[in-house]
């Protein structure tokens, strides 16, 4: 297992404003680096066990939440509008996704740090918000339709 499976399989076990607190974190970290060659850039740089949602940090969650949003519509441009892909990162990834969450986010990271420049840790960070984010949505929609298809199978047999 590499090093970015590793933090992946970490990262979509935490809840999604941790995530935001670590990316919002990651980021003044790396922007405090003069070279930014330093090691706030890089995959072994977060150290989950330090972050706890304060009052003292909410302005870096806020921080993570809106950059989150900036590179997530950035992220859907590269998967889902790129003319150049014909979809097949996007057939990757739902792979991926088939096999594990943390899997899917593993596979995204790399994506996102070659095509939008991203520091490896906050690619990670936006991976696993992302993905995490698909998943709820596709649990959702199984929800719903597997309780669309309850309710007809109650309806037919009365």
């Amino acid at each position: 297992m590499t090093q970015l499976d590793e933090l992946t399989e970490k990262l979509v076990e935490l809840d999604d404003n941790q995530l935001m607190l670590h990316l919002g974190m990651s980021t003044q970290g790396i922007s405090k680096d003069l070279e930014g060659q330093t090691r706030s850039a890089s995959i072994d740089s977060i150290d989950l066990s330090l972050y706890e949602i304060t009052r003292s940090n909410q302005d870096t969650l806020h921080f993570g939440q809106r950059l989150f949003k900036r590179l997530n519509a950035s992220s859907y441009e590269l998967l889902c509008k790129d003319p150049f892909d014909d979809g097949e990162t996007l057939q990757k990834l739902n792979e991926a996704l088939k096999d594990s969450i943390a899997k899917a986010a593993g596979f995204l990271a790399p994506v996102l740090v070659a095509n939008l420049g991203l520091a490896p840790a906050i690619a990670a960070i936006i991976a696993a918000l992302i993905v995490k984010t698909i998943s709820k949505a596709f649990a959702d929609e199984i929800c719903a339709t597997w309780k669309q298809s309850l309710d007809a199978s109650a309806n037919s047999t009365t």
